[in-house]
């Protein structure tokens, strides 16, 4: 089960680049096909995988980010709980 979730894990983290990937590679052969002008294949090429890169980037930070922003708004919720329960000790009154 590990094996699985880890797996989904990488699929998530680097599923753009993948595709981009399998995108080039069919994009490469079609190409060579029908034209020769190798510069422009690979430029069109690396064009495609920097976006890729840096998309799976950006995608890749805003998760980090929204999971961190989770965990910030659960210790919140947290020390709020904490002090309301501090509140309503110190409005029973001194206790003797």
């Amino acid at each position: 089960m590990s094996d699985q979730s880890t797996l989904k894990q990488r699929i998530e983290n680097h599923g753009l680049i993948a595709i981009a990937l399998g995108l080039i590679l069919i994009y490469w052969v079609f190409d060579s096909m029908v034209t020769d002008q190798f510069l422009l294949r690979l430029l069109v090429v690396a064009l495609i995988a920097t976006y890729s890169v840096l998309t799976q980037h950006l995608i890749n930070t805003r998760k980090d980010a929204e999971i961190d922003l989770k965990k910030s708004q659960e210790g919140f919720v947290h020390e709020m709980d904490a002090l309301k329960s501090e509140i309503a000790e110190i409005k029973k009154g001194p206790s003797s």
